[in-house]
């Protein structure tokens, strides 16, 4: 990573050319998964076949190992936290493991060799996941460093030696290398009539080829692909299909990202790794952020969130629920969507079983672009003869955007994107006026934008023109006669991680995940706007729009 495209600091993610990794004594640590503090998804989705050789195997477990350094000189802790969140709502068995800096090697080696047993050689997929440093170094092999500083010993680990490892496991295995040069990773010394063809898979994605230096993009962008593209259980998606969705999100970053690489680490037998969506789950790290939430101030209230399985709409809900709200979900409807049981198989499902687990009431509701949707939460409420005249407090308008134009072409210039975004947003605002009629007098709409949105994170000239179109849309909604008797607000998340990069030269920083204190701020404010008028405290007025973390 080159110090004039690193929004995160000047250090870039290549190590000095060091032969042998230094020798230290043991001091070998297994960090488990809950000490990361966790942050607040063109569907392809198959259903892997049964069997092994020659199709796809259908996993019934995977384990990752997240790898970094103890002590280095990156800001990679958004990310190791993202991707440790993916993959635990994806159903995925996470450990973090810090690689020490005296023997790196020999304890790493212990914990490949002895800490994970497997348990199906068929039916287990094991992910490998690397984030810091790399470089190559004089025998031409990807060596991983915790620093680039030539003044200090930097303990190191040559690729090769991992690989080695990996090749020897009978099962499946996925390397993920976020480091600078990361397709060295996947070359190799044996002439190919020496190599022996095993039968499991072992493919390697690296953030980008050799001789190349990466930025804080590919594993935010890994994460939004799977979430995107596995959104219910028993969904599926090839190693090929996540490379080729990241990078035509990546290519819209110009020059600060190179392009994702896909390799095989060993010739096989077998077709390709899919990667599967085994549970429904909300990551636990991210209920520490609802922890703090207490007390009934929303009881007798209900809510209506459209947009409410993800991003801050699924944060909304699952924040109102806690707080006595009884909460109706308006979200998009999967090809195969499933009956609710106790095992969810998608994201909204798991916010019902939470929302159980606290005493909290959350319904489901398809959404349906016909307006079908009005009459199925009138279905909804007509169950029960408590609720059958029930009205709504409060709504929360989280729809999506479309990025793509009608021809499924990426819409390429702010200027398209501005006039395909305020298109979609007024659309959206027909949905919002169609639930008016669900609605009490003096009601509170807040309209809002995720972080992330269909295809990927934002960038910032993304975000700001999304923001910019909520806040007219928001005042535009405040004059319209229809929404006189309601009070019309916007929240607007805007919390910038990592920091803006100082080149100016580089335009297209991401706005990822806010920090979990952030995201505690954000949903404060939801509860202030949305909740009962307190004595001393100003009831926020329509047409007013809330920026959190920074303004404008």
């Amino acid at each position: 990573m080159s110090s004039n495209q690193n929004g995160q600091g000047s250090v870039p993610r290549f190590s000095n050319r060091r032969s042998t990794p230094p020798h230290c004594p043991n001091t070998d640590t297994v960090a488990p998964a809950s000490d990361i503090p966790g942050s607040i998804n063109e569907s392809e989705h198959t259903r892997a076949p049964q069997g092994l050789t020659n199709s796809d195997p259908d996993y019934t477990l995977v384990r990752v190992l997240i790898l970094f350094f103890e002590y280095n000189d990156l800001n990679i802790k958004p990310e190791t936290t993202q991707f440790k969140a993916t993959c635990e709502s994806l159903g995925y068995k996470v450990t973090v493991y810090k690689i020490t800096m005296k023997d790196s090697w020999k304890c790493l080696k212990e914990i490949l060799d002895g800490s994970f047993p497997i348990q199906d050689r068929e039916t287990e997929l094991r992910i490998i996941y690397y984030n810091g440093h790399g470089g190559i170094n004089h025998n031409s092999s990807l060596t991983l460093a915790r620093g680039v500083d030539t003044l200090q010993d930097i303990a190191e680990v040559n690729w090769r030696d991992i690989v080695k490892v990996v090749n020897e496991m009978e099962c499946d295995t996925l390397a993920i290398l976020d480091c600078c040069e990361a397709g060295a990773g996947a070359t190799t010394t044996l002439a190919e009539e020496n190599e022996h063809v095993i039968k499991y898979r072992k493919e390697l994605i690296g953030a980008c080829g050799w001789r190349a230096e990466t930025s804080y993009h590919m594993t935010p962008t890994l994460c939004s692909v799977l979430r995107r593209g596995l959104p219910e259980v028993q969904n599926s998606m090839s190693t090929s299909t996540l490379i080729r969705r990241m990078n035509n999100r990546m290519v819209r970053i110009g020059k600060a990202a190179p392009q994702a690489v896909h390799y095989l680490l060993k010739r096989n037998e077998i077709d390709k790794i899919v990667l599967p969506r085994l549970k429904a789950i909300i990551p636990p790290d991210e209920w520490n952020i609802y922890e703090s939430i207490q007390g009934k101030s929303l009881k007798g209230y209900n809510a209506l969130i459209l947009g409410g399985d993800t991003g801050i709409g699924r944060s909304a809900a699952i924040t109102f629920s806690r707080k006595g709200a009884d909460v109706t979900i308006l979200y998009r409807a999967y090809a195969a969507d499933q009956a609710m049981s106790r095992d969810p198989k998608n994201d909204a499902q798991a916010i019902v079983e939470l929302a159980r687990g606290c005493e909290g009431n959350v319904r489901l509701c398809p959404f349906k672009s016909d307006g079908s949707w009005v009459t199925s939460i009138n279905s909804l409420k007509s169950k029960s003869r408590r609720q059958a005249n029930m009205k709504f407090d409060i709504l929360v308008n989280n729809l999506g955007y479309k990025f793509e134009d009608d021809n499924g072409e990426n819409i390429s210039s702010v200027e398209r994107y501005d006039s395909a975004a305020r298109l979609t947003f007024l659309e959206g605002n027909e949905v919002v006026e169609k639930a008016l009629p669900l609605m009490k007098p003096i009601s509170k709409i807040i309209n809002t934008v995720s972080l992330e949105q269909s295809d990927g994170p934002f960038f910032k000239k993304e975000y700001q023109t999304a923001a910019r179109v909520i806040e007219y849309l928001t005042k535009y909604q405040a004059r319209q006669g229809e929404y006189t008797n309601h009070i019309v607000t916007a929240i607007l998340p805007g919390v910038e991680w990592p920091p803006p990069a100082k080149d100016k030269g580089v335009e297209n920083e991401e706005v990822v995940l806010s920090p979990s204190q952030k995201a505690a701020e954000v949903l404060r404010c939801f509860l202030w706007v949305a909740g009962p008028t307190r004595e001393g405290v100003p009831e926020p007025k329509t047409g007013k729009t809330f920026h959190i973390g920074r303004e404008g």
